[in-house]
């Protein structure tokens, strides 16, 4: 191979126009490159780094695109069943970290979920509603929360142990523990209104005030 200075093919390559672009991409519309294609272009890119003017022009190119109901359902099915890696999920979390929705982001969001995800549509669905769990301590079940909203009714939505210290949210506090007293877990004499700063946390505190608790809810 004889000696001298070559320039590489990449740097001969002239750039192309606009208008040939352009032409270029009609006429590849509609066409599918099949698998194998696919694969060839996908290895033939692996490696490469954008830079910081080709990302920002492909990010600007994309937010003016408006794609058609057909193409987001396509989208949509082959997103189904992917799981992203720990280390994918930490870059999106930390690239939306900041980020603020607009009012019309929000709107278009919510009329989006409205019926979906709801009743007989959500994934955790019991189709055989004998076997729900009823007198669970769960807040999503019905006797238990009727139960924590009865107490509150009682008590007037207030705290019992009404003092400048109050603070927090109201929360319906079993006097008997819970799961010593299965028969009184549902009894409205064996409950008290009280605030997060008075709701005692450990089970000797809760033992050591009990008579307290009721002397409360009987002086009315």
């Amino acid at each position: 191979m004889p000696t001298g200075v070559y320039v590489r093919a990449f740097k001969r390559r002239k750039k192309l126009s606009i208008e040939h672009r352009m032409k270029i991409s009609f006429a590849k519309t509609g066409k599918r490159a099949s698998p194998e294609s696919r694969k060839k272009m996908s290895n033939a890119r692996k490696g490469w780094i954008c830079s910081n003017e080709t990302r920002a022009k492909m990010s600007a190119s994309a937010k003016v695109k408006v794609f058609s109901d057909s193409h987001r359902k396509n989208i949509g099915l082959k997103s189904k069943g992917r799981i992203a890696s720990e280390e994918t999920k930490s870059k999106m979390s930390v690239s939306r970290i900041g980020t603020k929705l607009s009012e019309e982001t929000r709107k278009k969001q919510s009329i989006a979920k409205k019926g979906k995800n709801f009743g007989s549509k959500h994934y955790r669905w019991i189709q055989n509603r004998n076997n729900i769990k009823r007198g669970d301590r769960s807040f999503h079940d019905p006797i238990q929360k009727k139960w924590a909203i009865d107490i509150k009714n009682r008590d007037k939505w207030k705290c019992k142990m009404s003092s400048a210290e109050c603070c927090g949210k109201l929360e319906s506090h079993h006097i008997f523990s819970w799961s010593e007293n299965p028969h009184l877990r549902f009894d409205i004499n064996n409950g008290i209104t009280l605030c997060k700063f008075h709701h005692p946390r450990k089970k000797a505190d809760e033992k050591r005030m009990a008579t307290f608790f009721q002397g409360l809810i009987q002086n009315k």
